[in-house]
């Protein structure tokens, strides 16, 4: 038999299976002729024994180089009004916004919020949010930015305030608190409703969770979080909200939530254990980058790990690392383009003004 190639069914050989490539393999099983001569193992014309059990054990295994996509960064216009890290991250309308968090290498602390135009690849200055704080949570219900709860000081006293921008007035005007005061959670959005999921309490960290109603002005209290943790980080598939990784300790626990049933179950672990870092959903996959503490790493001890998971078949795989390893940023697919703004260079206190933006080519 001939060589066999590295991915059954890569039919325009480039060393990946492409989604409409891996949709073969299952109809390729059963096929008299192969479906293209990446299948045909020992180029005869004809799909054979070997390479049905071949291709049977590939549709088994998904071996891991052929569902890797490969990565390239790009960099972007850094943070017009300085270092920012543990900030909240939203996009929308093409606009990304950078909320509060903590200012410089000595951890002042903000209420600075800049919007940045992926179109123009430039910064603007908004109104700030009303208090200073860090850890704080950011996600877009209704056509506006939110921004949800939040930690202040250096002792990290948990809040509950909840804000509305109104990109008309430039302003931002308050919104029923959180039922629970937090910061360092998962914020989603779901069928018109922005869950806060998890982060740091009063003094630890918890599983809470609870759903807000921006007809209503209402939170709603929903099932917790199977395992109470911060410094989490989470994104939307098809309706379902995972979150994946935390502390404390760093745990590389995934759990996804169904709001239809309110429910959890708990998935394949993401490969390395951590927190601090950002997630963000593409392809109908996650993509976790960064995070913190990584002893393996000194002096800055910051995680360089980008991992893709794909609920279709509860596996991670490994991509390359960051061309700018951060954590306590944030991660938005905004057009097929990961964009990475903020966070700090080094673990704990390290900000920068660091703008990256990641593409995955399959």
């Amino acid at each position: 038999m001939a060589t066999t190639a590295p991915c059954p069914l890569d039919c325009d050989a480039n060393g990946v299976l492409a989604p409409a490539e891996r949709a073969l393999l299952p109809s390729a099983l059963f096929a008299a002729e192969p479906e293209c001569a990446a299948a045909d193992l020992n180029a005869d014309g004809a799909l054979s024994a070997a390479d049905l059990a071949f291709l049977r054990a590939a549709l088994a295994s998904m071996e891991d180089a052929c569902l890797t996509p490969t990565t390239e960064w790009f960099a972007l216009a850094p943070l017009a009004e300085g270092a920012r890290q543990e900030i909240g991250v939203a996009e929308l309308d093409g606009v990304l916004y950078t909320i509060g968090g903590f200012e410089g290498p000595f951890a002042g602390l903000s209420g600075r919020v800049e919007a940045y135009d992926i179109q123009t690849d430039t910064w603007r200055t908004l109104a700030p949010l009303p208090i200073s704080a860090h850890h704080i949570g950011a996600g877009v219900v209704g056509g506006h930015v939110y921004a949800v709860g939040g930690l202040s000081s250096l002792q990290f006293n948990p809040r509950g305030e909840l804000f509305r921008y109104d990109t008309d007035a430039d302003a931002w005007e308050p919104r029923a608190s959180l039922p629970t005061p937090r910061g360092g959670m998962v914020v989603a959005t779901v069928a018109g409703r922005l869950h806060a999921i998890g982060g740091f309490g009063a003094g630890s960290e918890v599983a809470d969770h609870a759903a807000y109603d921006p007809v209503t002005d209402t939170w709603q209290t929903l099932a917790p979080l199977p395992a109470a943790r911060d410094h989490i980080a989470g994104a939307v598939i098809d309706g379902f909200i995972y979150v994946v990784g935390g502390r404390t300790p760093n745990t590389a626990q995934l759990d996804r939530y169904d709001p239809r049933r309110d429910t959890w179950v708990t998935l394949a672990p993401m490969p390395t254990a951590r927190s601090g870092h950002a997630v963000a959903a593409i392809d109908g996959k996650l993509i976790a980058l960064g995070g913190e503490v990584d002893n393996r790493n000194p002096p800055n001890r910051v995680f360089v790990e980008v991992e893709l998971y794909d609920p279709e078949t509860d596996r991670w795989v490994s991509l390359a690392p960051m061309a700018v390893p951060r954590h306590g940023m944030g991660a938005i697919n905004v057009d097929g383009m990961i964009h990475v703004p903020g966070g700090a260079f080094r673990a704990a206190f390290g900000a920068s003004d660091h703008n990256d933006a990641l593409l995955l080519h399959w």
